[in-house]
């Protein structure tokens, strides 16, 4: 899936600068669209379906999180990456709670925003049509944490609407109540869809419900009876999936064997050498999980650590150090620190054990 092509909007002001990615993006064969400002972009974004917008946020008329919030209204399957060459961290803060991917700042690498597409194009499409909002939240959710792109409406008429601008790798549909209106929402995605219908997996109370029966002989391919069993929705969500990991630690030689350690195990390891370093990665990457040198040589670790929760509060984070644990720093971090600290030099299988603790907390929330 990582080769898939994409259909991008780029958004900035700066023409030099929307004008050299674009070009760059079109030569690794996305496909690309423009725009100047965020009234041009709203309005490319109603007549195309993008797998991944680029907004700057500082632009003239409205700011890229107002373009941000105005695109999510009607084009919700789109994933945003924010762009900036200011400190502007109340609007960087106001794009992330809203639920944009990314926040990358200028001047960047290109070769970090093709990795940022490279990671796009793995997030497979997942649409739940269901009227619980309670049950959209808990999918949306766990869809989330397992690195789907998830979107849910209510009805089946928005389902439509919706898998009519972007089909879905799979759709969740919501039989319960009346099932006819599920049969009916069905036939009208086979009608739209043809043989590019997705995999259909109902939701609903009785697996032997007539209308069940009828749906998955016109196609679904699964029933899945509520209320969801925790464990069966792990396997159709992807159970086994590792988190993305962020090592911030100035020893290079530890760092690299970390990351050789935690990547043959299945993770998705980046490195940081300084502080600096670590904030600037931290604006563009995608992190799961930090695990963070309480000791380094430009910004110290509660200085990072208050840095990130401020813009990722639900991120988490293990401390790690070679002072002693009485030092007062250390003491005031793992006071503060929601997941733990290890003391260097430590077994590596104890921060895979932490890894998949806190993977574990999170699937089950």
């Amino acid at each position: 899936m990582d080769n898939k092509k994409l259909k991008i909007l780029i958004a900035d002001d700066e023409d030099g600068l929307r004008l050299s990615m674009a070009g760059i993006i079109e030569m690794e064969g996305h496909e690309v669209i423009t725009a100047i400002n965020g009234y041009e972009a709203v309005e490319c974004a109603k007549q195309n379906s993008f797998d991944i917008a680029f907004l700057d946020i500082k632009m003239p008329g409205i700011n890229g999180v107002e373009t941000f919030k105005q695109i999510k209204q009607f084009s919700p399957e789109t994933i945003v990456v924010m762009m900036t060459a200011y400190a502007v961290q109340h609007l960087i803060k106001e794009a992330i709670s809203e639920g944009a991917y990314a926040c990358i700042s200028k001047p960047f690498d290109m070769d970090k925003i093709m990795e940022t597409i490279k990671e796009v194009a793995k997030k497979p499409f997942v649409v739940v049509i269901e009227d619980d909002p309670a049950l959209c939240e808990t999918l949306s959710q766990k869809f989330k944490e397992q690195g789907f792109n998830p979107v849910t409406r209510s009805s089946g008429v928005e389902g439509i609407e919706l898998i009519q601008r972007k089909i879905p790798d799979v759709i969740f549909l919501d039989a319960t109540d009346d099932g006819k209106n599920a049969l009916e929402t069905y036939k009208k995605m086979k009608e739209t869809l043809g043989n590019n219908c997705p995999k259909v997996i109902l939701l609903g109370n009785d697996p032997e419900d007539p209308v069940i029966s009828e749906i998955k002989k016109l196609g679904a391919v699964e029933f899945m009876q509520k209320p969801l069993n925790a464990e069966y929705l792990k396997k159709i969500i992807g159970k086994d999936k590792k988190l993305k990991v962020f090592i911030v630690d100035d020893d290079k030689t530890l760092c690299e064997s970390l990351k050789n350690v935690l990547e043959s195990e299945g993770y998705d390891v980046d490195t940081a050498f300084s502080g600096r370093e670590a904030l600037k990665k931290m604006d563009s990457g995608a992190f799961e999980t930090v695990i963070l040198d309480v000791r380094l040589p430009d910004v110290n670790g509660l200085e990072i650590y208050e840095k990130i929760k401020s813009v990722h509060p639900g991120l988490g984070v293990i401390f790690i150090s070679g002072f002693s644990q009485n030092d007062s720093v250390d003491n005031t971090i793992m006071n503060k620190n929601t997941y733990t600290y290890l003391h260097k030099p430590f077994n590596p299988e104890s921060l895979i054990k932490m890894l998949e603790n806190i993977k574990e907390a999170r699937t089950n929330k």
